[in-house]
Order: C-alpha cells, then structure tokens, then sequence
C-alpha cells in the first residue's frame, strides 16, 4: 500500500496568528457616517455593519432573495441588540438570522468557541439519537438510545434548535445539531436550561445520565467504537491513500482530505510569513504528497494489475480544493465532464464598492484525462462510497459524479446540497471582534433541473451507530458481496 502521511504538524504550525491574517474586517464607510452608528453601542455598531455584509456579500443576495427584508430587519435587529451584554449573546443573535439563508457553510465563529461543554457526544442513525461517547465513569450508557433531555423529547428539543443552526438540507440539519447540543451556551440561549445547570438524559431503557458543563481543555470522552476490522481504511491520518486487493481485482482509494503540497502552498503563497516560518512551512510542505503523482501511480498499479473496480470512499472527506477532485474526475470518463455553475461577485474580499459586479459562470466542462497523448481513462466499475462527513469540495466530487453518470454511490444519504453556497470568506465585525465565516460564491449542480436538496444513494447503507460500536462496515461488505 502507498502509505501518504499528512503532517497535522502544518495545521499546528499555521497558528490562529497566521491564519488571521486571512480574515478581513468589515466595514462601510457610508454605514460608519450614519448616526444611528455613531450613536450606538457596540453591539449596535457592529449588527449595521453585519446587516450590510449579508446583504452586499452573501451570494443569495444576488442570486435568490434575502429570506428578510433588509430595511425592516435593520430597524428591528438595532433595536434588539441595544440591551444585549455580551458577545455571546450578540452571536446567537446574528447566527439566527444566518440560520434562513440555508447556507451550512456560513456561521458566526463564536457560537463554536464556547468554552463550556456538557461532556458526551451523540450519533444520529435511522432509529434515532444515541449516546456515542462520554467521560469515562460513564460510558456504561454508550450505544443508548436517547429519549428526552431534561424531560423533554428529543424531537423537540431538535425543533427548538432549528433557529440557529446554518444547513442546507434536512440531513445536514440533523448532523449540526449533534455539534450544538453539548455547548451549555446553547442551552442558554433556547431556554431550555436549567437552574442548576444539570442536563438529564433520559434513555429509551428507563435509565439516565446527570451531566453538569464542563470546561472541556485537556479533558477527552470515551467511546466505543471498533476499527472496521472487515475493510481496507486505514487509522493513521492520511489525506489520502490506496490499496490494491488482488485477490477481488479491487482499488480502494480512501480520500480523506481534498488537500496536497500543491494545493496547501497555493492557499498560503499570499499568507504574510517572515524569513523563519516561510521556511518552516516549506520544509512541513516537502512531507505532503501531490496527488496528481499519487493517481498516476495508482492508475498505473490498477491497469498493470487488471483492477475491474475503483472503490472511491469520501465518507469523511470534509472538502477542501476542488481541484483534487477535478483531477481524479477526469480520469473516469472518456467523454468531456459537465461541472458546476458558479455565480460570484468580482472583488467579494474587498470593502468597496457598495454595488459589486456579479459574474456568472456558465457550466464548465472538464476534458477527459484520455484527451492528452498516452493517456487513458479508468474503464471498469466505479463505486463511491458516501457518508454523513461527506462535505464541500467532496459533496461536489459526487455530485458531479452523479449528473455525469459516473460509477455509483453507495452509503448514507448526502448531508450537502448539490447545489449550494460555498468558497468562504472570513469577516471580522471591527466592534466586538466577532468572526463571520461565509459563503462567497453560488454553485449550481450540472443537472440544473434536479432540485433535490441532497443526493440519494444508488444503494442505500445508512451508518448506524451499533455497527460502528461492533467494528462493522456494511458499505464495504456490500461491495465485497456483489463485486
């Protein structure tokens, strides 16, 4: 097997210093003159400014219809924030107007940064809610499934989550949810919390669990899972990796990360560096694969082997750059590939001017990779293999894949939207600090007449929380059994 290590060493070293430098401050020189903005607080100051960047810069502004009308929404929100007194609270605020745009890739940072956690994790599968992991001196209720908190169902509790939670369809609802239940400013926030603090989980068994919220730093939760003992995937953090099985004439690519060295120096070429970092970051650089010389020798592996079929999981890949994707695409067609429309404004990271030019993309068509001298496309069976973690750049490597009538997907249906906001930019509002991640572009599926919100597996295998606690992959047996 080509082993591929990625350095988390370069995550490390790019700190939240260096990365600031990616983030711009919004402002708008007519709001600034304003006299409601000389006149407010801070929290008025910066909620003028945030109403106008989601108006100026949020692609539905220009492409849909902003889910509020603008003006009444100023007059209201002004209001509002006056008698706000933190930053949090201002947060939750401005999320929840984020939350209409059904966007699940434009959020208010900070809701994430709270810094007290109930301490579990849960896992949600076709029969419900699960505890998937706890402290230690709990994990006796691990692969419970959960029927209320603090007495109230579950459903709703989902329910009155549903109003500052940023998705683009039912699944990727579903699946944020999990990320806002253990955060005690949440529970604040809904009114859902209660006087001492204590968050009961009540279980379907008619047993339960007391938590209390806990500064999490240095502390880590137990589960139960198994590694898949019946499949190929392998544990040690890799980007990407591949393992030709002779014995079932099958590849198995396991694609982790939409990220190589090429990939990475391009997203921090611009990045301000001194003399000793850039250095630094060159040398971590050197460690990390391309993944074009990858696919050259796996293609290569495959044809000499006689390998009939290309397994292609992405059920963990979160995105990065598309080009990764555009790259392995090609080589599974012999005819050209019909991509994305991509509607965007042409200076969305700059300040001015008030009324940007919005350029509009029509659908690209890559080139078959069998289109240059020597080269030839992979001809057998192509199966991807689709999760819950399957998100952005990954989410379009499928969806592309589906509208181009490429192989098949197997596993659970999409969290993404195959047509969606996406390519963020990070804002900081000048007065509270506050950072906005948020879409800049507007990408629309090859197939425009689809309108489904996500895609629908060809052979549909959900990942249940029992199979991950048994060590169980049902994707992989399935391919195993019927290839």
């Amino acid at each position: 097997m080509k082993t591929i290590y990625y350095l988390f060493l370069l995550a490390a070293f790019m700190s939240q210093k260096v990365l600031g430098q990616m983030t711009s401050v919004y402002t708008n020189e007519e709001i600034v003159k304003s006299e409601k903005y000389i006149n407010g607080n801070k929290y008025q100051k910066d909620f003028l400014l945030f109403e106008n960047l989601l108006e100026k810069r949020h692609p539905k502004s220009y492409c849909e219809k902003l889910p509020f009308d603008s003006d009444s929404l100023r007059i209201a929100g002004y209001d509002y924030v006056s008698d706000l007194k933190s930053e949090i609270d201002f947060s939750y605020y401005i999320q929840s107007i984020i939350s209409l745009l059904e966007d699940g890739h434009t959020i208010v940072n900070e809701i994430y940064n709270s810094e007290l956690l109930y301490p579990f994790q849960f896992l949600e599968d076709d029969n419900g809610i699960h505890l998937f992991a706890a402290m230690e001196k709990d994990n006796s209720h691990i692969g419970k499934q959960v029927m209320s908190l603090n007495g109230i169902k579950i459903e709703d509790v989902i329910n009155k989550f549903c109003n500052i939670i940023s998705a683009g369809n039912p699944y990727e609802y579903g699946l944020r949810f999990l990320n806002f239940v253990n955060r005690y400013s949440t529970w604040q926030n809904v009114g859902l919390v209660r006087s001492d603090s204590t968050l009961v989980l009540e279980f379907t068994d008619g047993t339960s669990l007391n938590l209390k919220p806990l500064d999490m730093k240095g502390q880590r939760l137990s589960n139960k899972i198994k590694p898949f003992e019946n499949n190929p995937r392998q544990y040690n953090k890799q980007p990407f990796s591949y393992k030709i099985l002779s014995e079932k004439n099958i590849c198995y690519l396991q694609f982790d990360k939409c990220m190589d060295r090429e990939s990475l120096r391009s997203q921090y070429a611009n990045t301000n560096l001194n003399e000793a970092q850039r250095d630094k970051l060159e040398e971590n650089l050197k460690k990390i694969p391309v993944f074009e010389e990858v696919l050259n020798e796996m293609f290569s592996e495959i044809e000499n082997q006689q390998v009939k079929t290309l397994v292609i999981d992405v059920r963990y890949n979160g995105g990065g750059n598309s080009i990764l994707c555009n790259n392995l695409l090609s080589r599974l067609s012999s005819k050209s590939i019909k991509t994305h429309s991509i509607t965007y404004i042409s200076n969305s990271s700059s300040m001015q001017p008030d009324a940007p030019d919005v350029i509009k993309y029509n659908n690209n068509f890559l080139p078959s990779y069998n289109s240059g001298d020597n080269k030839s496309t992979f001809k057998g069976n192509v199966i991807f293999l689709q999760g819950k973690n399957t998100y952005s750049s990954a989410g379009i490597l499928i969806t592309n894949a589906v509208d181009n009538n490429i192989g098949i997907v197997v596993g659970d249906r999409s969290t993404f939207s195959p047509t969606h906001y996406g390519d963020i930019l990070n804002w900081t509002l000048p007065n509270t600090g506050i950072q906005i991640t948020m879409s800049s572009k507007y990408f629309i599926r090859p197939n425009e007449m689809n309108i489904a919100n996500y895609i629908e597996p060809d052979v549909y295998i959900p990942m249940m929380c029992k199979d991950l606690i048994d060590g169980s992959d049902k994707c992989w047996e399935w391919i195993i059994n019927n290839y």
